[in-house]
């Protein structure tokens, strides 16, 4: 309960240090996004996805290509699904599908991963705008709540908070409501700012008909 109390006096303190933090990680997004374009695959990103997915075609081709073999050669199937390998044939076409199902894993991985990666930087962008938002708001909310509450107890607002800084005060009540206050305004508006932020546009997933629209 004290450490609880603690932080809900220091609250502004921390809301102050957490928004710098938050503008320092945003400042690394220079320029600023402003469109699709700028959380949008670069054009290696996109070579990489052209060559993963072509990649991707031959080794499902030669996948396929191992099942249809199985059942010409009418391979017999094991109980946990794989073929068996009692014949030269079986040995050879499970020696493909070993060889090729690995790849395809991580070729398949590697494509969902581009796929993700605009939408992920658009959300991790727009996640840190709506928290700076929030601590200006918050910060606000906590000046405002702070005051009202002094006149409330007819307090001056100015001495209060001098005793607050110089850690005397003898109102700690007074600074804990106003830390609950800022908190809980933090976190609705983190929740309303990011469900509304607009600007940039979110990207779509990407695919290989919109790959190069950005």
């Amino acid at each position: 309960m004290l450490c609880i109390a603690a932080i809900l006096i220091l609250s502004p303190l921390v809301i102050i240090f957490y928004g710098i933090y938050t503008s320092f990680k945003i400042n690394k997004y220079q320029p600023k996004p402003k469109s699709i374009s700028d959380f949008w695959l670069d054009p290696s990103e996109k070579q990489q996805f052209k060559t993963t997915l072509h990649n991707l075609l031959i080794i499902n081709n030669k996948i396929d290509e191992a099942h249809l073999m199985a059942a010409k050669q009418n391979i017999s199937i094991n109980k946990d699904g794989s073929y068996s390998k009692r014949s030269n044939k079986g040995k050879e076409i499970c020696a493909i599908i070993d060889k090729y199902t690995p790849m395809k894993i991580i070729s398949e991985q590697e494509i969902i991963s581009l796929q993700q990666q605009p939408y992920r930087s658009w959300e991790s962008y727009t996640e840190l705008l709506s928290q700076l938002k929030s601590c200006y708001i918050s910060m606000i909310s906590w000046i405002i709540g702070f005051i009202v509450i002094c006149y409330y107890y007819q307090l001056d607002s100015f001495m209060t908070f001098k005793n607050y800084v110089t850690f005397n005060s003898s109102h700690h009540m007074i600074f804990i409501i106003s830390g609950v206050i800022s908190i809980v305004v933090f976190f609705i508006c983190n929740i309303l700012i990011k469900h509304r932020i607009i600007i940039p546009p979110k990207p779509p997933i990407v695919s290989i008909e919109n790959l190069d629209d950005y």
